[in-house]
């Protein structure tokens, strides 16, 4: 994917929780990056969090700016691609957790 991309977006439709450095959410890669890629986490276009996958890592590590956030209904967040793209790292998958 081209750098700064938007690679996930999501309309929230029920007000909802996700905890402090985004506790229990899981990012991986099938294929490890080679080089440390950040995808940036957006609330209605503010910067929230960083997922961060380094070399030969499959596992992204989450950094939050805030103890815990709420997201209301109609809010939109997105995930951004690195502006350095990493020629090898492939097949990302991002499950969030939150509470209701």
């Amino acid at each position: 994917f081209p750098s700064h991309d938007i690679i996930f977006r999501f309309k929230t439709p029920r007000v909802f929780t996700i905890p402090a450095n985004f506790a229990g959410s899981i990012a991986h890669a099938s294929t490890p990056a080679t080089t440390k890629s950040d995808f940036i986490v957006q609330v209605n276009g503010t910067v929230i969090m960083k997922i961060t996958f380094n070399p030969g890592a499959n596992t992204g590590v989450f950094s939050m700016t805030s103890e815990k956030i709420t997201l209301n209904v109609g809010d939109v967040m997105l995930i951004v691609a690195p502006q350095q793209q990493d020629a090898t790292l492939e097949q990302l998958d991002f499950s969030i957790l939150a509470t209701l």
